[in-house]
């Protein structure tokens, strides 16, 4: 368990070592992802290659969403998105929009009662911002190099689910190149079908709803998107006993490798627009947290990895799985040695019915010596 008292006392130092870790290498084209770390809630920041920023959703208020972001440089914010009216998405947006210049702000266009969502609609209004509520088929030009396109909520709402409110999450799918990214919110099983309905394309990267809930993330959603990464924002040993035992189930046998902020830290997502890297084990300078850095968790998952598998594999997959993956790709150190499946060469795999992993992309050429 990760300790949120380590250096608690030292911020100056932190935010030095936080800069220190963000600054590893990234080109002048890459679009950024960050999960900050907000414990049980959401919080979302995407940087576009030409400077352009979007903020989908605060946590919860307990976490010090503006100093995090000003700790990555932000200075502004050209579209602040609220996913739906829960506590834990939009307690924090307030003093968000109270800290930075924002240019649109976008909310799913179904209210709440709560005082936190009077609150923040007051502000939006005392503010004078723009707002904008999302609708199915808005398409947003993220800069030069990225779109990002509304698929729910729909015209007509959802009602009468287990939760409207989720129901009707903003879902955003994000494209940088030939990389994707679909950011859900909290939509549920219901707003999957409407979306498959409309058409729904496959997308390497999935913010998986709900905190890994098992109200989501279903097979048949799964099998349409296709994803390789999974990131899951979720609070240590909470209440609610997320992420779903069922849901971390369906992500590995679709061989979806899964990121989660409660064993992993604050994430970070880097889309070059020819594939996507993820870097885990990152400072929080809110909560006072220090991690492992990305660089050693990978390490210690790639000698797992020669330990379950044979001395010279150069593929595998798990027998839960239809996907394979590259030597020493991330999700493949995750998978139990009684699963484990390897294979010679790439041709091999294919011919076993299965196809390239979404995380790693698999090729022809690539291999695995057999020593370390």
């Amino acid at each position: 368990m990760r300790s949120r008292s380590l250096f608690r006392a030292l911020p100056g130092l932190l935010i030095v070592l936080a800069a220190l870790v963000w600054a590893l290498p990234i080109r002048a084209g890459d679009l950024l992802l960050d999960m900050l770390d907000v414990g049980q809630g959401d919080s979302l920041l995407l940087r576009s290659p030409d400077g352009k920023v979007i903020l989908v959703d605060a946590g919860d208020g307990h976490v010090d969403v503006t100093a995090e972001l000003r700790a990555r440089g932000v200075d502004h914010l050209d579209l602040v998105v609220v996913t739906h009216a829960h506590d834990d998405h939009l307690g924090g947006m307030e003093a968000v929009i109270r800290a930075f210049p924002v240019g649109v702000f976008m909310d799913s266009g179904v209210p709440h009662t709560s005082q936190v969502y009077t609150n923040l609609m007051a502000a939006v209004e005392a503010l004078d911002l723009p707002y904008q509520a999302a609708e199915q088929g808005q398409h947003i030009r993220f800069g030069a190099e990225v779109a990002v396109d509304v698929l729910w909520p729909g015209r007509v709402k959802l009602h009468g689910t287990r939760s409207d409110l989720n129901a009707n999450s903003v879902v955003l799918r994000v494209e940088h190149g030939n990389d994707c990214m679909l950011l859900t919110g909290d939509s549920e099983e219901e707003t999957e079908v409407r979306m498959e309905i409309r058409g729904l394309e496959p997308c390497g990267l999935l913010k998986v709803a709900h905190h890994g809930s098992n109200y989501s993330s279903t097979d048949h959603f799964l099998i349409k998107v296709k994803p390789g990464i999974g990131l899951i924002s979720v609070g240590e040993s909470n209440r609610y006993n997320h992420p779903g035992v069922d849901t971390l189930g369906r992500l590995e046998a679709h061989g979806v490798a899964p990121y989660r902020t409660d064993l992993d830290g604050a994430l970070r997502v880097i889309s070059s627009g020819h594939g996507m890297r993820v870097q885990k084990g990152i400072v929080s300078v809110a909560l006072g947290a220090v991690a492992p850095p990305a660089v050693e968790a990978r390490q210690v998952e790639s000698e797992r990895l020669r330990e379950a598998a044979p001395a010279t594999p150069r593929f595998v997959a798990s027998r839960n799985s239809e996907v394979f993956h590259a030597p020493g790709c991330e999700w493949a150190a995750k998978i139990k040695p009684a699963n484990l499946v390897t294979y010679d060469s790439y041709d091999d795999a294919i011919a076993d019915g299965r196809r390239p992993a979404g995380c790693c992309h698999p090729q022809p050429g690539d291999h695995q010596d057999s020593e370390p």
